[in-house]
Order: structure tokens, then C-alpha cells, then sequence
């Protein structure tokens, strides 16, 4: 079912773990990769070497082991976007989209004649993307989509309360 459901809307990255009911994780991977660049992370339980290397050896381009920290996680999502992102920007990548146009003034994305309906904060995130190739950052997207008086904070939870000054 997840390999039908990827090849009628091929996503910009897969998750897989290896222990699934019919096929396992690495043969859905060898299947994927047989077909598609896309990024692979296997992300499991199962953390024998043999394991890790079976999977690499398969295709995967990353594998985490559970239980992980969330962040160690968005790291390993955000190095995956960015080696795909270097991936489809070179020009003789075979299938790469080299007939992608956007219209800055109608906040508008076409690939090929099919328009590509997008809200306005996905159209300021993709041009974020765009004009940041390769170097974009969460501080970047938000000042770009929110305006640069956007008061964020990227500190996790616990790392921001220990880090909190105590009123006194």
C-alpha cells in the first residue's frame, strides 16, 4: 500500500522503519530507490550494525535509532532537504524539474503549464527557499515570511527554562 501510494504522489521525503508488517523497511527502501532519488531515513529500533549498514547499502541516506532526541531528528531532516536540495539543483540530476518558473508578481509557481496553487505563506516560504539555495535557516524563513520584528525562539523547552534568569 505504501509503495502504491508513492509511486501516485511521489513525497519529498520517506521515513521508513524497518520492522513492518509484509514487506520489511529495507526491502520498501530497495523498491523506492530502484525508482527515485528521493531521500531515505530509516528510523528504528533496530540498531545492529549490520542492521545500519544493510539499509545504507540499500539506499537509505541516513539511519536513526529509537529512541532519539526530537532535535537530533529535525537535524537529520534538515541535512536530508539540504543534500536533496543540492541534488535536483544540478542540472543532469535524471529527473530533476528544470521547467519550474515562478511569477513574483502574481505569487505564482508553474511547472511546465500546470499552475501550482500555493497559500501565501507557502509562496513566501518557496521563495525563501529559492533565494536562500543551499544556505537557508529557520531564522531566514521566519524573517522572510513574518517580517524581521518577529519575535521567535528556537530554544527547546527544557533548554529555555534552564537558561531563564531567576526573578529576584
Amino acid at each position: 500500500m505504501a509503495l502504491r501510494a508513492f509511486a501516485a504522489d511521489p513525497p519529498d521525503l520517506v521515513v521508513l522503519d524497518v520492522t513492518m508488517p509484509v514487506l520489511d523497511g529495507f526491502e520498501v527502501c530497495r523498491r523506492i530507490r530502484a525508482s527515485s532519488r528521493v531521500p531515505i531515513l530509516m528510523l528504528t529500533v533496530r540498531d545492529a550494525t549490520v542492521d545500519k549498514v544493510r539499509a545504507l547499502d540499500l539506499g537509505a541516506d541516513d539511519y536513526l535509532t529509537k529512541p532519539f532526541d526530537h532535535l537530533e531528528l529535525l537535524a537529520c531532516l534538515r541535512a536530508l532537504r539540504r543534500r536533496a536540495a543540492g541534488a535536483l539543483a544540478t542540472p543532469d540530476t535524471p529527473g530533476a524539474e528544470s521547467n519550474v518558473a515562478t511569477n513574483v508578481a502574481a505569487h505564482e509557481v508553474r511547472i511546465g503549464s500546470a499552475r501550482i496553487p500555493l497559500t501565501s505563506t507557502e509562496y513566501l516560504l518557496l521563495e525563501a527557499l529559492i533565494q536562500h539555495t543551499g544556505t537557508v535557516t529557520d531564522q531566514v524563513l521566519l524573517e522572510h515570511v513574518w517580517g524581521p520584528a518577529y519575535v521567535y525562539d528556537t530554544q527547546p523547552e527544557g533548554v529555555r527554562a534552564a537558561a531563564a534568569p531567576e526573578a529576584g
